[in-house]
This record gives structure tokens, sequence and C-alpha cells, in this order.
């Protein structure tokens, strides 16, 4: 085994076949020496650049490197074409070394006719196309596709699991289930390992039924125990309580206790006692007060005289825990198998799925056919970020291409290995290390200043082992920072001095983050300063661009990206976290939940809440108080909803941004930006998925809350985009920043570590080599302790990653925070440790180390000053100030920049904006002395304990358009019937004056006698009257708009007076909506629209004249309008003799609250529009002469 590493010289070193790993520490070139072995095994190899196959670990990293070779090509062949190569020192080494020219070319030359095809591919990637291709030997589909996101597929084996296990037991039986995990998602956290892959479960487990047996029958043990002891324990507890023998816990939940133990062990109750474990002599003990019983012996002998029931409550602990890992370890067999199972149904793989399939096709029966194939299509393989792989990925490598007939080049370094929470094995690595035929190092660090290099040399050389330090390629004059002719220190090591606040000067988590956040910007704000500019070795100015801040989560992110805007520094948040963590996605899903129940108000109410909308508490209760104004906004939520079934997601959310004008909205918020880039962000990936696996609106909405309520991790399209800012600096999480590099780098909260609660479950090596997966065997507490220990071995590595980001100059940051219960001892965290603070219990002796260590790594120290406050925008006091800064930080928002001409149109849409007529008064309501409605005739109305609101209006059509008209006026509906709807529609009505309503409805005449129609009297009708073969409910319409506008809509109906104005706006695209009812009455067809508005406490609120008011304060008449030219255009096609004096009756708009039986027309509103003015009206919605 070799063990001494030689320095890589990607000109020169040998191109060795077999198995070469190369350590890439940070800076050193990765890329480049990557390239550069590619160019160097087609020219001195012979290799075709389709046989040379490059593995790297993401999308974009391999565009880039794709790039990179190609550029390193081209670079190549223009210098042998004679050009020559300028300042590549590298390139020119290798080119001096090529002895026949014209042969290089000529395979340079094909190089680049070929590039396309170069196999340059993720590790999944790779997998793929291997399975895809070789389908025969490896046993796969041919056309299965990716599934990036398997979180669906997985909640529904466990849902299934979870109804196998558990929906034929008994109470009984359930409750022991239920008491471990009260729902599937619980038990499926229970299993969760990240991406961890696993071989066999330890320890063994029963099943679900066996593990219920053993459960029963210590429960009934434990029962006899009971009711052979119980008035003796009693007794026994009922004097020590007397006697203040327990705790204060125990003494106050004692009755409730053992009451819930009474009914558990008698049988009554099958729900397990709360602390069970109370009722033995371990969990005894912890009850019994210290101070009453001082001597350990004495609380021993006072619980062995009351004979507890040991063994009886031991052997409830053993079924209990035995059942719980039955539970999980079923569990996990089933994800394992089912969801390949359940994705191979769907012709889907996972990225998981690609890997395994292909790890497990090489060794299975057609292992060695596959082998040849594949190792047959590739002469060299070069994979990047190696450090970041798994056991099974080491395995597919090392068996196509370890052989010597290959070239398998590892390139990775050990001390950036930070994915393991994503299943990356740096174990993997080293069992690399052991094998390799050789190993290579870069050894020259092509990106920092030389004072980092060393500092990082140094610090890090004790805590990562093996360490091979690397030496700066640089120059301090090309590298530096200098302001106002000084030169700036590499390295700044800044302390928070201790907390007055605290006796022990010790700071908590918050309050450290926000001290050193106030420092930090005011800092920067220096940096950036005009007055006294920083410039770098080449006079370049620094700017925000140049800086960047590290972060560990999200949450720090936001906080400083909120900081650094107040003080007026352009900031861009950057981090891998979902756009599914985002409150945008929150808010989608409350407005899809609305969609998908377009008829509940309540779900409404709360979609409505959003800040999409932009309406205040104020306005949206006024909304949901005022007669109508909830209804309109049912009307157009019904009518998005029905978009979407007819017309798709990205339609109807196109119609629905523009008709609520959210991105206007939005623009006066904070974060505008931000905001509208998650929701496009959320828009295009909710309409992906439903294009690929083919959602409805029901299933959209569980898939984003599954997402939402997930564990953070999401598929890479789904990681938060970036605003267009391109000269913000840029605020990154520690794992984000990988592979990146600035100026100037910050790192403040290196000393942050969460505290979590330990797993239930874990993946760790066997000592066979074999992955296990333990839910709690003997030697658990052992692994998981050794799991901590990885853990801080991979936060040092992330320090690393941290401190080798800065070209220039790096802030380091120290607090010494207090452990909290979410938040680590900043004495135990890998930063501690780096710096040798992890023993300094003494501000003033971690202030002399830091002075100590900054003056040996060549840097400054500093204390910070606590005076420093956040810099905040001040408020204007002044109305002058406020315009001024209004007009300053204000961008005018139109809606020709928000929205396309073509819309979908709807009553609703054009009624949203109404104009409120200026001369027009107020509409006044008399009230009684007691606050109600007036009522001027003493006559009350005849259903008045019936609610109001659009919740029970829904329920009025619901229940008009789905039953017979008969049935109704006889009052036939069965009780069950009637309350089946009002379960559907939320309303809690009393059901007598409801029946007796609809009987109203269905018998009141609706004509008025004397109404004359083409010469003649035309008969009045009742709705119960009118055979089903004469209705039409819901009749949907869909009329197309060709550039007209409701400026001449407003000038034609003018003169009508139950129309109101409404706001300028094109009308192009279509008009849709749905009509109540459509009916046939001895030859003439009436529009019907039912409203259930109370005008009033009287019938005669109901009366012509209040009638017409409430029509035109509601903009009904616009509505009649535009519904009766759909009806009298639907006539004009269908009737081939069609008159409209002959066939159009009118239209009624049914007030139902008013209507009579015994008065004919009572509580309708009539009027047969003018015909002509209905062409005139087509004219102008279509574009033609009004």
């Amino acid at each position: 085994m070799i063990t001494e590493y030689q320095a890589f010289d990607a000109a020169t070193t040998p191109l060795v076949p077999g198995v070469s790993l190369v350590e890439a520490s940070a800076g050193t070139g990765k890329t480049y020496a990557l390239a550069m072995l590619v160019l160097r095994f087609i020219v001195e190899r012979d290799i075709p650049v389709d046989r040379i196959l490059v593995v790297t670990f993401t999308q974009a990293a391999t565009e880039e490197l794709r790039g990179r070779i190609r550029e390193r090509i081209v670079e190549a062949r223009s210098a042998l074409s004679g050009a020559g190569v300028e300042g590549d020192a590298t390139l020119r080494q290798w080119l001096a070394g090529i002895k026949d020219k014209d042969q290089a070319l000529t395979r340079l030359v094909r190089a680049l006719l070929n590039m396309d095809r170069a196999p340059i591919l993720t590790i999944h990637g790779f997998c793929q196309r291997m399975l895809r291709e070789q389908a025969l030997d490896s046993g796969q589909l041919f056309d299965a596709r990716l599934l990036a996101d398997i979180r669906l597929v997985e909640q529904e084996v466990v849902e299934d699991y979870w109804r196998h296990q558990l929906y034929d037991l008994s109470p009984d039986q359930c409750a022991p289930l239920l008491a471990l995990y009260p729902t599937p998602t619980a038990l499926l956290a229970g299993v969760k390992i990240g991406g961890a892959v696993w071989g066999r479960i330890e320890p063994a487990f029963q099943s679900v039924a066996e593990g219920l047996t053993a459960y029963a029958a210590a429960r009934q043990g434990l029962g006899r125990w009971w009711q052979q002891h119980q008035e003796r324990l009693q007794a026994v507890l009922h004097e020590a309580l007397q006697n203040g023998l327990f705790k204060k816990p125990m003494t106050d939940d004692f009755p409730h206790w053992w009451q819930a133990m009474d009914d558990f062990c008698h049988g009554r109750s099958p729900h397990l006692p709360g602390d069970l474990d109370r009722l033995g002599p371990v969990g005894m003990l912890a009850c019994l007060n210290g101070t009453k019983i001082r001597s350990a012996e004495k609380r021993l002998a006072l619980l062995a005289g009351w004979s507890l029931p040991e063994a009886e409550i031991a052997a409830c602990g053993a079924a209990i825990k035995a059942l719980d890992l039955a539970l999980r370890g079923n569990l996990a067999q089933a994800l394992r198998a089912q969801v390949t199972q359940g994705l191979l149904r769907r012709n889907r793989l996972s990225f998981d799925d690609l890997i395994t399939l292909l790890a497990e096709a090489l060794v299975g029966p057609r292992g060695p056919q596959l082998q040849r194939l594949i190792g047959a299509r590739f002469q060299a393989a070069l994979i990047d970020e190696f450090q970041d792989t798994d056991h099974r990925q080491y395995q597919i490598f090392s068996t196509l291409f370890g052989s010597t007939s290959h070239f398998l080049y590892l390139i990775g370094d050990p001390k950036q290995a930070i994915y393991r929470f994503r299943g990356a094995d740096i174990h993997a690595y080293y069992r690399a290390w052991e094998s390799a035929g050789s190993l290579l190092g870069l050894d020259h660090n092509y990106r920092s200043h030389p004072a980092l290099v060393a500092a990082v040399n140094s610090l890090f050389a004790p805590h990562l082992l093996p360490f091979h330090p690397v030496a700066p390629a640089r120059t301090r004059a090309e590298t530096g920072l200098s302001c106002g002719g000084r030169d700036l220190l590499a390295l700044a090591c800044c302390q928070l001095p201790p907390d007055s606040l605290d006796k022990k000067g010790r700071w908590s988590s918050g309050r450290a983050r926000d001290r050193i956040i106030a420092s930090l910007v005011q800092e920067i704000r220096a940096l950036l300063d005009s007055g006294c500019p920083v410039v770098s070795g080449e006079g370049t100015r620094l700017g925000a661009r140049d800086i960047a801040i590290l972060v560990r989560n999200n949450h720090q992110g936001q906080a400083c990206y909120e900081a650094l805007l107040r003080a007026g520094i352009p900031a861009v948040l950057t981090s891998r976290r979902s756009v599914f963590a985002s409150d945008e996605c929150r808010e989608l899903a409350l407005l899809l939940r609305a969609l998908c129940a377009p008829g509940d108000p309540e779900i409404l109410k709360t979609a409505m809440t959003c800040s999409w909308f932009g309406l205040s508490g104020d306005r949206l209760q006024n909304i949901w108080q005022e007669g109508d104004g909830g209804e309109s906004w049912l009307e157009r939520f019904q009518g998005y909803g029905q978009c979407w079934h007819e017309q798709g997601f990205l339609v109807m959310m196109g119609r629905l941004l523009a008709g609520e004008r959210v991105f206007e909205h939005l623009a006066r918020l904070e974060w505008a930006e931000r905001r509208i880039t998650n929701i496009n962000h959320l828009l295009e990936l909710v309409h992906a998925t439903i294009e690929e696996e083919g959602l409805a609106p029901a299933q959209v909405l569980q898939w984003l809350i599954q997402l939402i309520d997930g564990d953070g991790t999401s598929p890479e399209k789904s990681e938060l985009r970036l605003e267009s800012d391109e000269q913000a600096l840029r605020i990154v999480t520690l794992h984000a920043a990988k592979g990146l590099q600035y100026s100037v780098v910050f790192c403040p909260f290196l000393w942050y570590r969460g505290r979590f609660a330990p797993p239930q479950a874990l993946v760790c090596e066997g000592p066979d080599g074999g992955r296990i997966l333990d839910l709690g065997s003997p030697v658990f507490d052992e692994r998981l302790q050794q799991q901590a220990e990885d853990d801080g071995a991979e936060e040092m590595r992330l320090v690393y990653v941290a401190l080798t980001r800065a070209i220039s100059r790096c802030y380091l940051y120290w607090a010494d925070v207090r452990p909290g219960r979410t938040v680590a001892d900043a004495r135990t965290t890998a930063l501690a440790q780096l710096l040798g603070l992890a023993d300094q219990e003494d501000g003033q002796a971690q202030e002399l180390r830091l002075q100590e260590l900054s003056a040996k790594l060549s840097g400054e120290f500093r204390l910070l000053d606590l005076e420093v406050e956040q810099v905040l925008v001040p408020a204007p006091e002044t109305a002058e100030d406020q315009e001024e800064i209004v007009a300053l930080g204000c961008r005018t928002c139109h809606r020709s920049d928000l929205e396309s001409g073509w819309r979908l149109h709807s009553y609703s849409s054009l009624a949203h904006f109404t104009f409120h007529d200026p001369d027009e008064p107020e509409p006044v309501q008399l009230t009684s002395e007691s606050g109600g409605v007036a009522d001027l005739t003493g006559e009350k109305e005849p259903e008045a304990t019936l609610p109001a609101g659009p919740g029970f209006g829904n329920l009025i059509h619901g229940l008009l358009e789905e039953n017979s008209f008969a049935q109704l006026a006889a009052g036939g509906l069965s009780e069950a019937r009637l309350l089946e709807f009002c379960g559907r529609y939320q309303q809690d009505v009393e059901l007598s004056p409801l029946r007796r309503l609809l009987v109203r409805t269905t018998t009141t005449p609706l004509l008025e006698s004397g109404i004359m129609g083409a010469g003649v009297p035309v008969e009045s009708f009742m709705l119960s009257q009118l055979a089903e073969r004469d209705c039409l409910r819901e009749m949907p319409f869909t009329l197309h708009l060709r550039a007209g506008s409701t400026a001449r809509l407003n000038g034609l109906l003018a003169d009508q007076p139950t129309v109101r104005p409404v706001a300028p706006q094109d009308l192009r695209g279509y008009l849709t909506g749905f009509i109540d009812l459509v009916c046939r009455w001895q030859g003439r067809y009436y529009l019907i629209d039912y409203k259930s508005n109370r005008l009033g406490a009287g019938m005669a609120s109901y009366a012509s004249e209040h009638l017409a008011k409430a029509m035109r304060e509601h903009n009904y008449g616009l509505q009649y309008w535009l519904y009766s030219l759909v009806l009298h255009k639907y006539l004009a096609q269908t009737l081939v003799d069609y008159a409209p004096e002959r066939h159009f009756g009118g239209v009624c708009y049914l007030f139902v609250r008013g209507m009579d039986s015994a008065v004919p027309g009572s509580g309708v509103y009539f009027d047969r529009p003018d015909p002509s003015l209905l062409d005139r009206l087509h004219q102008v919605m279509t574009g033609g002469g009004a």
C-alpha cells in the first residue's frame, strides 16, 4: 500500500494506468488539472474525447467542466497552429514536450469536432445513461424517466403500510401504536436516515402482529397484579403523599395518573397512561423527594417495602419497545422494496435507484458481460469531487475502471467532505486511498493571499489528518488589498466581548448574532466607503459583489440580508434552501386550498390573508360584512377553479395574478423582488410536476403540502434562485459556498452549532464492512457516540471550507455563547477546538489567546464595540421628507409591465373594478333602537333566522341546481339530504325555515301581470312548473373578445339604471362564466339568476324600487346584460327562426328572501333587454363600432 503523496504536475506527471487518487486542496486548481488531464489523454494516449468519462457532482459543474475542457483544447490547438500561448506557463511547458506536433494537432481537431459527444456527466447521469443504453444486460427499462423528488411515492407507501397495519385492529390494539406514532408522518420520521444506504437492519424484529400479541400478554399480567394489589398500593401512596415524600410533579398529577392507571389495568381504557414507568421501582425512585429522604439507602428501602410490580412493568416496557421496533423495522423494509416498485409502475427511477440498480447489475448474473460492455466504452475515467461519493459509487467506478487496462483518476479533497447528511461517505475515500496505485496531490494554492494560505496550514494541520500543506502560488501584491495607501491584513480575528447582562459574561445565541451583525454591517460600510476606497493590487476598487457573508443556516442569512438592505447595502441571499420552505410557498398552498374548494368561504377567507392580495385586516372584515363583497370573491375563485380544470394550471395562475393584481400588491412590500422571484419559480415547479405526474388539483395541493411539511430536502431545481442584481453582496450558506471564492469573506457564525434530539435510527458500518440500519440495538448508544464524533469531524471540515473561500481578506468571529435548548455550547464547537478556546472559561483568557493567535498568523485582532447598533433607515419626520424618500425609493408599477393584453375575462373580474358614482349618495339603512335594521312596515322577513353571507348563498345555489324544482316545491327533500348540503357548504342552518324558503322560491310566480311579449300578454310561471327537459342549469359559456374596451361598454350602457361604469381596460381574449339557469316556458327562453342578499328586515325591503337599487349597487345590471348577450347569440345560432320578440322572454333575478307565493313577481327583478342594444353590445365587446 502506497502511503506517500507525490506532487501532481498537470503538465509532466506521468499518466499511469490503474487507480490514481489526487488530493486537491481548496484553491489548488482542481478544475484546471482536470481539463489538462483530458487534454493529455487526447494527445499523449490518443484516447478519443468521447471515450474519456468525466463525472462530477452537479449539473452546473458539468457545464463548467465542459466549457473549461473545450477552452483548454482550443488554446492548445491555437498554440500548435502557431498562435502561441500567453500567460499559461503550465500549458507552454506541456506543449514544449510534445514531439510530433502535427499528430497532436490532428488529435485536437478531432476532439473539438466530437466535443458535443464528450461524456461529461453527473454520477446520476452516468448511471442513467448506462442503464438505458445497456438495458438488456442491466435488466432495466429502456425508457424509465428520472423523478427528482420521490416524497409523494414514499408517502403513498407509508400510508398504505399504515392502513394495512392499523385499520383492522381493535381499539385496544391500536392504542399502543398510536401512542408511539400518532400519524403516518410521525412514523416515517422514526426511520428517516437522510440519504444513507443500508444493507441490513439491527436488531432483529418481529411482525407487528407478534408484537401486539406480546403487548397484550404483558398488559394482562400488569392487570392481574393491579387487581390484587391496587388497594394496598393506593393506601401506601396516599400516605406518602400526605407526608410530602413525592416531588411536586407527582403530587400535582397523582389523581389523574392513578385514574389513568386504574382505567388501563381494568380494561376500561385502551390508552397507555403517561409515565407508566412510575409504577416500577426506577420510575418511582425518580419521583421521591430527595429533601425529605436524603439517604439513597432509605429511599431504596422505602420502595422495597412497597412491593412495586417490577417484573410486570419491565415486561410492559419490553413489549412496547419490541412493538416500536416491529412497526419501524417492517416499515423500513417496505420503503426499500415498495418505493422502487412504485416508481417502476410509473416508469420512473429515483436518484438512489440509478446508483443502486447499476451497482447491483454489475455484480448480478449478467455482471461480467455488463462490465465488459461499459468498460469497452471508456478508456479513462476522471471522477471529480470524489470525497462526496459513497461506497456504492466507489464500487461502480472501481469495478468498471479499477484495472490496469483503464485510467481511473479519483480527484477530491477529504478536508472538504461536508455532505454526509446527503449520504456521502468519507470512508469510501479512505478505502480508495488504501487501494490506489498512486497518491498524488496538488500542492499550490492559486486562490488566496499568502498569509491566508499560511494561516490555514497552521490552523488545520493538527486537526485534519492526514494534512498536506500547500504553498501559495500568488504573491501579496497580486492578492492584497489596500486602503489609503495602507495594506489590509489578510486575516481579522474578531471577538465579541463578555456580555454584561450575564454574570458569567456569556452570550445567548440570538443576542450574539444581532451584535455581530451590527458590527459586520458597519465594517462592510467602511469597506465600501467612497471616501476611502479599498483597492486590489491591480487597482480595482472593491465592490459589494466582491464580498460574501458565510452563514450556518437560512435564519442567520435572512437576518444579515435584512440588516444590509436597511443599511442601504445591496445584498442577495443565496443558499441551498428550497423554495418550498419560503413564505411564498406557504401562501401558494393557502391559495390552492381555496381553489380546490371554491365554494368554501372560510377557506377563501384564510387565503385572502395572503400578502398576494394586499388586504388589511379592516378591509378584509369589510369585504365579508358587505352584502355581496364576499360573494364577488367567491365567484371569482370559482371562475379560477373552473379555468384550472378546463385550461390548465399556468393559464389559471396567469389569470389570477393579473385579475387580482398580485405583483402590484407585492411591489409595495419589502423584498418584493425576492417574493416575485419565488412565486415565478414555484409556478414553474408546480407546472412541471403536473405535466410529469398528471396530477389533478387536489393531488397538486397534497404534493405541495407534503413538501412544505417535509424534512427540508428538495431537488436541485427547487433551490432558491438569485434575484437579478449582479452587483450585490452575496450571503451564502457554508454548504452552498463550497467551490466558490470571493475577495473578502466574513465568517460571523462559525461558533454556532445546533442541538437536535437524538435520532431514532442511524446507519453505520458493521465489522464486516456492510452498512447497518440500527433501529435500537444494544450498541445503539455506542454507535450514536461514534456518529457524534463523525459529526464533529465534519464540522471541522466545514470550518476549513469557510476559511478557504477568501482571496484577499477573511473575517473570523468568535462569541462565547452559552448552551441553549437548540444551541450547543460554543466552547464545544469545532471553531473553539481550532482556535484553542475549548478550555478557556474566562473572557479575558479567550481574548489573550486570540491576540496571540492573530499575531502568530500575521493577522489582526479586534474586540468588537458593543455600542455599535444596527443601522436602520430613519423614518421621515415631515411630509416633505416623506415625499422625497418616496420619490427616490419607490418604483412605479404599471399594469402593462405585469400582464399581457390578452386575458380571460369574467363578469366578476370586470365588476371588481366598478367605479362608484361620485354624485350618487351612499345607500342609507334605517336602524331600529335595538341596532337592527328598522322595519318600516311592521312586516317581518318570513325566514329572518336564516344566516346571511356568501356561504349561505352557495348553499341555496347548490340546492336549486342539484334538486328537482317540483320536489323542492313540495317540501319533499329529506332531512338527510338537506343536512348533506349544509355539511358540504359548512352552514349551520335551521332546516324548517330553510325548507320554507325553498318552497317559496319555487312556488312564487316570477312575472307580474301585464307583461307583454310580441304584442300579447305573457303568462307567468313558477320554477316548479318547469319540466327538466326545459331547464339548462349552470350553463357554461365562452365569448371570444376582439379588441373591445370597457370605455365603449360604459358609454353604451350609460343610460341603463342598474349598470355602473367599470375601470378602463382592453377587452381582448375571452369572456367566460356560468349562468345559473336558462329555462324555456311556452316557447320563450328566460335567463334566471339566484341572489340570497339580505336587503332589510321586512318584506317591504324587497319592493321593486329596492330591488333596482340593489341591482345597481352590486352592478348586477352589467352581469345580466353580458349574460343576455350570451343567450341572445346562443339562441340566434341554435334556433332557425329566432326572433328576439318571440323567443327571448327576459331576465329574472330572484332575490329569494323576498319571494312570496301569494304575490306574483315578489322578490323578482325582471327586465327584457332591447335586442338592438344587445347587437350593439356584441359589436363593442368584439371590437366593432358602438
